[in-house]
């Protein structure tokens, strides 16, 4: 990133330079490094590179601060060349230039050569189990990775199957069920493989119930399902509700506390779920549910304030269409009977009053 960034820079201040060149004007060098240190292995080559910005062009000398320049290096143009780095080169160096416009200018690059005989991979010390125990709710969490290499590892810490990173020592402001899982430590070396090392993370504590206090709205005689999910370690002894109706009265409930109720349990991944169905809901089922949590470590609550409303707008509409149909056969059958009573009433008197003539 570094150098991509040098790079830009190196390009811009050249299309400056260019510019001045073109206008001829006069300018001091400016001198900057592509890179202010580099580790190489022992035998390599490198090339020691600084960029340089002036008007009019000049060239750039080397120089080692800490000793002499070697006298198997070469310099080319911005460049100091070392076909086969040796351990007598580590030092720094620097670029200069001047000219005669102004200040000279300067920059410095380390170098680090990794011997061939010294260099060794990172190994990690063993500063933490495969499996470390966190209490739940536990303040400033930490947990440090040790690793010694030549040349000196690179450490951080990264949870398993992602690129989800963290830094080294791993820490937490507080631990909870959500911090649990599996971290690696990865120590990293130039011109070696990472070397990780993996541990789990196991949270454990009272209950936490998941979400907050909720308030449901449901209609008399559709179905009810409330869900009460909780993360436990070790998984809670039990899951209870209780119910305050509206009236104020508070019930513990089990299967048979009211008609449509159903009380089951199921174990996940995290702990465990409670489900409480009431199938069908009627008015008299509205109040607060409150599931309650326990284990060794102590509990957790969660409400749940149940609103039961009227039947549904549709069930109205087809209970009335039903009544108001009922209704209009009935006056429709009524007035066919009312008919046929009244022709025959008429047949009667018609055949009576011709008897009588």
């Amino acid at each position: 990133m570094d150098v991509r960034r040098n790079e830009k820079k190196a390009y811009l201040k050249y299309m400056v330079y260019m510019i001045a060149v073109f206008f001829n004007v006069p300018d001091s060098p400016t001198v900057y490094a592509v890179q202010t240190l580099w580790s190489v292995k022992e035998g390599t080559f490198t090339n020691l590179t600084c960029f340089v910005d002036s008007n009019p062009r000049t060239i750039v000398r080397w120089k080692k601060l800490d000793g002499p320049l070697p006298i198997k290096g070469r310099e080319s143009n911005w460049s100091f060349l070392l076909t086969k780095v040796s351990r007598s080169d580590t030092g720094i160096y620097q670029c200069q230039a001047d000219n005669g416009v102004g200040p000279a200018d300067s920059a410095t690059i380390s170098l680090d050569v990794l011997c061939k005989n010294n260099s060794n991979p990172p190994t990690i010390q063993k500063t933490f189990d495969e499996k470390v125990n966190v209490l739940f709710g536990k303040s400033d969490f930490s947990l440090e990775c040790k690793a010694e290499g030549n040349p000196k590892p690179h450490i951080r810490w990264r949870r398993t199957n992602t690129n989800l990173y963290f830094n080294n020592p791993l820490s937490f402001s507080r631990s909870d069920y959500q911090t649990e899982g599996e971290y690696e430590c990865v120590a990293e070396s130039v011109g070696f493989s990472a070397t990780v090392k993996r541990t789990v993370v196991d949270v454990i504590g009272r209950p936490a119930i998941l979400g907050g206090p909720d308030t449901l709205r449901t209609s008399q005689g559709s179905s009810l399902t409330l869900l009460c999910e909780v993360n436990a370690d070790p998984l809670p002894e039990s899951i209870t509700w209780s119910w305050r109706s509206i009236n104020g009265q508070e019930v513990v409930l089990s299967g048979n506390t009211f008609s449509g109720l159903d009380l089951t349990r199921r174990t996940t991944d995290m702990g465990a779920d409670g489900i409480l169905v009431i199938d069908p809901v009627s008015t008299s089922n509205a109040g607060e549910y409150t599931c309650t949590a326990q284990n060794m470590f102590g509990t957790d609550s969660r409400g749940f304030n149940v609103l039961v409303e009227g039947p549904p707008v549709f069930v109205i509409a087809v209970v009335t269409g039903v009544l108001v149909v009922s209704i209009f056969l009935t006056v429709v059958a009524g007035i066919c009977i009312a008919r046929k009573w009244g022709c025959v009433c008429c047949k009667m008197k018609t055949g009576k009053y011709q008897n009588h003539l």
